[in-house]
Parts: C-alpha cells; sequence; structure tokens
C-alpha cells in the first residue's frame, strides 16, 4: 500500500492536485528539526517574558503595599 493509497480520501475530500496535497499535508525531516529549533527559541522567549511579567507583578504588589504604608 503506498503512501497515496492511505491518504486517498482526505487527498479527494480536501479536492487539491496530488502535488498540492502532498505540499500542505506533508512536513520532511528537515522541515521538523527546523519548527523544534523554532519551538524550543519561542519558549525560551516566553519563559523570560513570563519571568519579567512575575518580577514586575511582585514590584507593583510592593510599591502598592509601600504606598498604603506610608499613607
Amino acid at each position: 500500500m503506498s503512501w497515496k493509497d492511505t491518504h486517498r480520501e482526505h487527498k479527494q475530500a480536501t479536492g487539491l492536485s496530488w502535488a498540492e496535497y502532498h505540499e500542505r499535508w506533508f512536513v520532511h525531516r528537515d522541515e521538523l528539526d527546523d519548527l523544534h529549533t523554532q519551538i524550543e527559541r519561542l519558549t525560551e522567549q516566553l519563559e523570560a517574558t513570563q519571568n519579567t511579567y512575575q518580577k514586575m507583578h511582585r514590584e507593583v504588589f510592593e510599591s502598592r503595599i509601600m504606598d498604603e504604608y506610608d499613607e
């Protein structure tokens, strides 16, 4: 059984040619490696953003406490 036999029904439901279907629905190994690298970078950026947000949140909380204390 070829890959075409496996995906024939789905391909027909999309109305695409085999070339279009292959390009849209299949991902090549080298593209996966690039995507994994991008995901790792985005994860690092997200963690840094979360850490910055948490730090700023604490600083605002402390500032509010100090303002209430001064009053």
